[in-house]
């Protein structure tokens, strides 16, 4: 088993052989003045302040969580089981990859993981 962190060594530029990964949170970068003024700069180009957080700062987030699951599928023929376990990934699926998006089979409750990584042990 290894464990890391989102955007930190492991979950970038790594190949790791494995069939499950679990993803827990959405990997929003925290706030800075860098991304507060793109953030500022996309509400004045979309003119839309939901959009602009949408671009700025969720987007990214998704995109750092799809990196983060893509650690054990390097190739065509790899196959893992990913878990991106948080309520807040249910209205973001919309803005997933579409490859990533047709694959998801179900979603599942925080609290409902331990059982489905057991059903998902006995399958392996």
């Amino acid at each position: 088993m290894i464990l890391s962190v989102f955007n930190g060594r492991l979950a970038e530029g790594v190949d790791l052989s494995a069939n499950l990964v679990i993803c827990l949170g959405i990997p929003f970068s925290p706030p800075t003045a860098k991304q507060q003024a793109l953030i500022k700069r996309l509400s004045e180009v979309l003119g839309d302040d939901k959009k602009a957080r949408v671009y700025g700062q969720i987007v990214p987030a998704m995109w750092s969580a799809i990196q983060a699951a893509g650690r054990a599928i390097r190739g065509p023929e790899d196959r893992a089981v990913v878990f991106l376990v948080d309520d807040r990934y249910r209205p973001l699926r919309r803005l997933l990859p579409r490859w990533f998006a047709e694959r998801i089979a179900s979603t599942i409750r925080l609290e409902d993981l331990p059982i489905t990584l057991g059903e998902v042990k006995s399958i392996a």
